[in-house]
């Protein structure tokens, strides 16, 4: 199954670029992520339709959502997020490649 790019220019993709840049909102959903092993893209996608839409997702339609980006996410988001820890005691003399993962990444 060939994964088509994701198109970055629509509601959802500004709502969360909003929502994750609010204080404190990075920082907790990575703490989720490192903890719990959450999906922060999809827990943005939760939010976005309950906010925006006002619509209550059941578990079956999240896991219908989380079945969508599985692959995604295991061929693309894991290994990127693999090269920036690496990159982190490293990251002085990098030229802000770290970040620039980071960045891609998300």
């Amino acid at each position: 199954m060939e994964i088509a790019p994701p198109e970055l220019e629509n509601v959802f993709w500004r709502f969360s670029l909003a929502v994750y840049g609010a204080t404190g909102v990075e920082e907790e959903c990575l703490l989720l992520q490192e903890k719990y092993g959450v999906d922060v893209n999809l827990l943005l996608f939760c939010a976005w339709v309950g906010t925006q839409r006002d619509l209550v997702l059941s578990p079956a339609d999240i896991a219908g959502a989380d079945a969508v980006v599985q692959e995604w996410r295991q061929n693309i988001v894991r290994p990127l997020r693999s090269v920036r820890r690496a990159l982190k005691p490293v990251e002085r003399g990098t030229g802000g490649l770290r970040t620039r993962v980071k960045a891609i990444e998300l």
